[in-house]
């Protein structure tokens, strides 16, 4: 069978991927496949880490008040911040809204720019991996 490379697009970005095509043709001629650029609102994911010690319920609010008070984010669907995951370092919250297509980088870009922001603002921190060592003797 003769394989060539095609590209495929998957979520947000573009890979390149070796499959036949055959394969290609499948993959997109499935129904299930949407492309949200024509749906008229796509969701933006991000994701903050916030400290253990950190008011879970105060990081939501102010992400959500960034969120809300975004000009280009749309308020239907409503924005959500919920707990992700429970990582090494941090809690770690998604924060999700939904926008028009052509808004996404300008939301994505900013919505991290103003939650850093305010999450300083309110004294919450975010940290960074840290490592104890104890030597033996």
């Amino acid at each position: 069978m003769k394989r060539s490379r095609n590209t495929l697009p998957l979520a947000k970005v573009s890979a390149e991927i070796e499959a036949s095509q055959e394969t290609v043709w499948k993959v997109l001629t499935q129904p299930e496949i949407t492309n949200y650029a024509t749906e008229g609102t796509i969701r933006v994911d991000l994701e903050f880490g916030i400290a253990y010690n950190a008011s879970i319920e105060q990081a939501k609010t102010v992400l959500f008040e960034v969120m809300k008070e975004h000009p280009r984010v749309l308020q239907e669907p409503q924005p959500f911040v919920r707990v992700l995951s429970l990582g090494d370092s941090a809690v770690n919250l998604a924060v999700r809204s939904y926008v028009k297509p052509q808004d996404y980088w300008e939301v994505y870009f900013d919505i991290y720019e103003q939650g850093k922001k305010i999450l300083d603002a309110h004294q919450i921190e975010i940290p960074f991996p840290q490592r104890v060592i104890h030597q033996a003797k």
